[in-house]
């Protein structure tokens, strides 16, 4: 059996893993497992030195994914951390990992996390009203995110934002305008975000500044960082268009015609000026795999084709230039064409005012019918300017998101089947089948489907052969054959039975003992049963007289 000489510590940075170092003289088995799935499973053959090592970080890596999700509050990120099982030789060992790296870590991944959040970002941030901000933290133990803001008048409230379970990542919003929410719409000049348990502070503070927006050009990136967090920057320098056609020709006779033409369209970004932390922060922007900007109210997803990223030590301020595409490549425009006729803020009238008007209320509007164009108000958390949407709109997400899966699973279903044929008096549907109609001859197959009156039909046909095979329990009937009881038999009401083959004892006793003993019990309040013949297996117990109600003494005429 191979001797474990290195192997992963039971928490870890993907980036700072430790690989399986292993020494032995013969082929050494080994399986890495994600909970019960195997994601390798290889023998190694020792080389000369009698060492094994083996590097499974890309592997790992690649079942840890981040998650960015766009609603408010607070949500964990599941699948940037999990459990890994590594077995050698059939001996487990057990280990824990987390999607990011710091560069020569000179302390343990526990200690690190325990003490950061999940970001290289400054310290001290500045945001606007309505950028989307996030934070990330691993919790080693369980804690509290808790924040604590400062107002105009240097007055202070603290509380509580989200809880933190141990061994999960929780990533909070941080976006000024979900944070004056939670303040009851009072505006903070500053807020200051931290980790604690208990009493204890755990994480260093992270601070949000508010300031309004840097240029007109100012646009919001975000991507996931290093650490396997979220981070944003505002880049407010010139941005610039490159789009390039290729237009294809045909000719046709004496006729060109264009058939295709590839969009490509590319946007030149600059970042604007950067302070010396802040050109350090973003070369982690550069090596990302997940980049995304906020543009006219929509989170979307880019990608970065080419980068000027360079400075020097001593010149300051500095700047970089990249250009972006994005993932999703369409010809298509999407432009508010009244743009300039919106106002960037709604202005309401104070009550002291004259002209201050008190709305009617809601339940003194006039009803609206939901037709697909009927226009609903509609704000984004990130985007500064009033919206609009349709019923219509929201129909169709609701449908797409939800009924979507179940719509195309049916479809495929009924697509697998195909049609049922056609016949007289019949028709196609929807789903596929043919439907048998009222007068329709066609014969019921897998193929095809009564409709809802043919049913009725069918059921009203088979009363008589469905009356001769079941006992009706809701009017007197009787059965053709035996009838075998395994269970009691209760009886509330004067019942006379021809003949009863009874398998066990009969047992007689007050109505309170009834349901204490098996066979046939008999409700001494509500009746009697009568039976013409008795035959009884076994012995029989009567707890009263056994009589006959035609008893007649002396002998030879006796009976009963």
């Amino acid at each position: 059996m191979a001797a474990v000489v290195i192997k992963p510590d039971a928490l870890n940075l993907s980036g700072n893993m430790n690989n399986f170092v292993l020494t032995g003289s013969s082929l050494v088995s080994f399986v890495l497992k994600k909970g019960s799935a195997i994601l390798l499973n290889q023998t190694y053959e020792p080389g000369p030195d009698r060492k094994i090592t083996i590097d499974v970080k890309d592997i790992v890596e690649h079942e840890l994914t981040f998650t960015l999700d766009g609603s408010n509050g607070a949500y964990t990120q599941a699948a940037i951390c999990a459990d890994f099982t590594a077995e050698i030789d059939g001996v487990s060992y057990p280990f824990r990992v987390i999607r990011g790296g710091v560069a020569n870590l000179a302390d343990t991944a526990a200690n690190w996390l325990k003490l950061h959040f999940l970001t290289w970002q400054p310290k001290m941030k500045e945001v606007t009203y309505y950028s989307p901000e996030w934070l990330t933290y691993y919790a080693v133990q369980d804690c509290s995110i808790v924040l604590k803001a400062t107002f105009e008048d240097y007055s202070t409230y603290s509380t509580a934002i989200a809880g933190c379970a141990a061994g999960k990542a929780t990533t909070c919003n941080m976006q000024y305008a979900y944070i004056s929410g939670l303040l009851n719409k009072r505006y903070p000049i500053m807020y200051e975000v931290w980790a604690e348990s208990g009493t204890t502070k755990l994480t260093e503070s992270q601070y949000y500044l508010f300031s309004d927006v840097q240029s007109e050009d100012e646009q919001w990136f975000l991507f996931e960082n290093s650490l396997g967090g979220i981070d944003t920057f505002r880049a407010y320098g010139v941005k610039s268009l490159q789009a390039e056609h290729e237009h294809n020709i045909a000719m046709i006779g004496d006729e060109q015609l264009e058939y295709q033409v590839d969009t490509e369209r590319k946007y030149v970004k600059n970042t604007g000026f950067l302070d010396d932390y802040s050109r350090r922060w973003l070369l982690d922007f550069f090596p990302s795999q997940e980049k995304y900007i906020y543009e006219a109210g929509a989170i979307r997803k880019i990608i970065v084709t080419e980068s000027e990223v360079n400075y020097d030590s001593n010149d300051l301020p500095s700047n970089y230039s990249f250009t972006y595409q994005f993932a999703k490549r369409q010809p298509y425009l999407n432009l508010i064409r009244n743009e300039s006729e919106i106002p960037a803020n709604l202005t309401i009238p104070t009550p002291e005012k004259p002209d201050f008007i008190l709305p009617p209320r809601l339940a003194e509007l006039p009803r609206q019918e939901l037709s697909e164009g009927v226009l609903i108000p509609a704000m984004d958390p990130h985007w500064p300017l009033a919206t609009v949407t349709t019923y219509g709109a929201i129909h169709k997400n609701i449908y797409e998101n939800v009924m979507g899966d179940v719509a195309a699973i049916l479809a495929d279903f009924f697509l697998s089947i195909g049609d049922g044929g056609s016949g007289s008096g019949g028709g196609g549907g929807g789903d596929g089948f043919y439907h048998i109609r009222s007068i329709d001859t066609t014969e019921p197959t897998d193929e095809n489907a009564f409709t809802a009156l043919r049913t009725l039909i069918e059921i009203e046909k088979n009363n008589d052969y469905l009356d001769n095979r079941y006992i009706r329990k809701d009017i007197d009937d009787y059965a053709q054959g035996n009838i075998n009881f395994r269970r009691n038999i209760f009886v509330q009401y004067e019942a006379t039975l021809t003949n009863a083959y009874i398998l066990n004892a009969i047992y007689t006793h007050d109505l309170a003992d009834n349901y204490n003993n098996p066979g046939f019990h008999i409700d001494a309040e509500s009746g009697i049963a009568w039976l013409e013949k008795l035959r009884v297996k076994k012995g029989s117990i009567f707890a009263g007289e056994l009589s006959s109600p035609t008893f007649v003494s002396g002998f030879p005429n006796g009976y009963g």
